[in-house]
């Protein structure tokens, strides 16, 4: 429906993103180490530092990473075709999904520092949720964008996955907090 031209646009830019956010991951897997090391000691306010610090660099770093990929999408979307390609046509469909994309970086960026605190702090089914609801959200748009046919709104999948989920691990994070706390008072 959107021809050969709109899915190689949308596949070199959604490479270009993927590497890019790669610094999350990282931010990710540190701070699970982190919040299960304090959570094992039961220090809750240095779980709460900690995770704020950690979207603190997170949020900085979706900042920049969006600047960087929004400025240099012309230099970087050439790495993907061969140097006779004509990207003429395909930065419009580049620029269309890396504008959105980064825009919603540090929703994305939530997911990944949130998501992992809780797994940290010993909770595996709102992690599992959390999948599910980025799933759900993805599902939604992909079929929104079919009926109406829209790139921007297939563009959109995963951008609605990230606020989605990104707000909810925050909220499941808070009250995972709140438990933990109230836990503590019970002994």
């Amino acid at each position: 429906m959107l021809g050969s031209v709109a899915v190689a646009a949308f596949t070199a830019t959604s490479k270009i993103g993927n590497i890019l956010t790669q610094g999350f991951t990282s931010v990710g897997q540190t701070i699970t180490t982190y919040c299960g090391q304090n959570a094992g000691k039961d220090d809750i306010d240095r779980i709460q530092s900690g995770t704020r610090s950690a979207m603190l660099i997170s949020g900085i770093y979706a900042v920049a990473i969006g600047g960087i990929a929004v400025l240099a999408l012309p230099l970087l979307i050439q790495l993907f075709f061969e140097s006779g390609a004509d990207l003429t046509t395909m930065m419009p469909y580049a620029r269309t999904y890396m504008y959105l994309c980064a825009s919603f970086y540090i929703p994305l960026a939530m997911i990944f520092v949130y998501r992992n605190a809780i797994q940290g702090c010993g909770y595996g089914a709102p992690s599992m949720i959390l999948g599910f609801a980025e799933l759900v959200a993805r599902l939604v748009m992909a079929f929104i964008s079919m009926k109406v046919g829209s790139y921007l709104l297939a563009v959109a999948c995963d951008p609605a996955a990230w606020l989605v989920a990104g707000i909810l691990a925050y909220i499941i994070f808070r009250v995972i907090l709140k438990d933990m706390r109230s836990r503590r008072m019970s002994l």
